[in-house]
């Protein structure tokens, strides 16, 4: 990017396993970065992105510049431009180049061949303005490294193991092999599996946090509340080819009524993948004010049966204490009617993941 921040939340850039490229250069025998390229932790190496010389849109086109100019040998229009998308076409040809002496080659195993060539510039050692340094053509004279890379891979599921989560953030940060800060980001598809392919080898502190309660991407909205949402924090040394994390999901609640009719029963229902519910348990609650609905995993609604219509509106307050946070919940059930939804200010339905212990 052409931002001069040092960030790591644009993308295609901060995907795992990409070749992340900065532009640098050339004042009066020495290279430094250029001061609109943006830094990154992750940054690989750098190339030449200041005043190059590139094809350009022709006159009467879209993004034609005034300032370009027409080649006498083939009409062509040119132009000099900068930006690391004049840096990056730098390195795509000497990947390209790797390719072909490489033809089975691993994305982790090319970029650690340009990481081992590049020329140091900027600080001593790797920086988030220049990575490794400058890119250098003798890549291409060394050896493809055999161990360095992984493809990782994290399933998150309920405390059962049997409701595959989708929507849910998972970052890896730490400490690669040969030193450097690392870190990579994604989210469970909708089998509950976030991929990190070709990552670097190191040590890791693994946080896994969802599902997504303002899911925006696309994915299964399985979370209406941030009280449903949970986390869980693993180190692990990631040192195989390959590799996977298996998590699982519980969830606290608890149903309490302070104001409410006599003879109330309590169904649970559970919405089904078809859209439509089931009912998952009933509860008397005649004699009782709470119950525990830990161990219930899915998306479920509440409502507030009564065995005869009501003579006039009855009102119905309490909460859920979901994951220690307690929710306020209430509902109507109104004069000639026998049932109501017992709600809070974002939804009639809860998500919880169950309970193992």
């Amino acid at each position: 990017g052409n931002s001069t921040s040092s960030q790591t939340f644009q993308y295609p850039a901060n995907y795992p396993g990409i070749i992340q490229v900065g532009a640098v250069e050339y004042n009066g025998g020495k290279i430094k970065t250029a001061d609109f390229s943006s830094g990154s932790p992750m940054l690989t190496v750098s190339a030449p992105g200041r005043d190059i010389l590139s094809t350009m849109p022709q006159k009467n086109s879209e993004g034609y510049d005034k300032n370009s100019f027409v080649s006498e040998d083939n009409d062509g229009y040119y132009g000099f431009m900068s930006g690391t998308s004049m840096a990056t076409p730098h390195v795509s040809g000497i990947v390209a180049l790797l390719y072909q002496k490489y033809p089975e080659a691993k994305p982790w195993q090319l970029r650690m061949l340009l990481e081992k060539s590049a020329i140091d510039i900027d600080e001593n050692g790797i920086d988030e303005r220049s990575g490794y340094g400058l890119l250098h053509a003798n890549a291409l004279e060394q050896d493809l490294p055999q161990n360095g890379g992984s493809n990782f891979s994290v399933a998150v599921s309920d405390a059962y193991g049997t409701w595959k989560l989708p929507s849910v953030f998972v970052s890896l940060i730490g400490k690669s092999k040969d030193g450097r800060n690392v870190r990579y980001f994604a989210k469970t598809n909708e089998d509950g599996v976030a991929n990190f392919y070709h990552i670097a080898l190191g040590n890791y502190n693994i946080i896994v946090g969802g599902p997504d309660s303002v899911e925006k991407t696309g994915l299964p909205n399985t979370c209406y509340r941030k009280a449903e949402e949970r986390q869980f924090e693993k180190t692990l040394n990631i040192d195989s080819e390959s590799g996977d994390l298996f998590v699982k999901f519980s969830s606290k609640a608890i149903l309490t009524l302070i104001t409410k009719p006599e003879n109330l029963k309590i169904i649970f229902e559970k919405l089904t993948n078809s859209g439509k519910t089931k009912v998952e348990k009933e509860v008397d609650f005649s004699s009782i004010n709470t119950h525990d609905f830990s161990s219930f995993s899915g998306i479920y609604r509440i409502k507030a049966t009564i065995p005869q219509k009501a003579t006039s509106n009855l009102t119905i307050n309490g909460e859920i204490e979901l994951n220690d946070i307690k929710i306020p919940i209430s509902g109507v059930i109104l004069k000639d009617a026998t049932q109501t939804i017992l709600s809070d200010k974002i939804s009639e339905w809860w998500t919880v993941f169950g309970n193992a212990e």
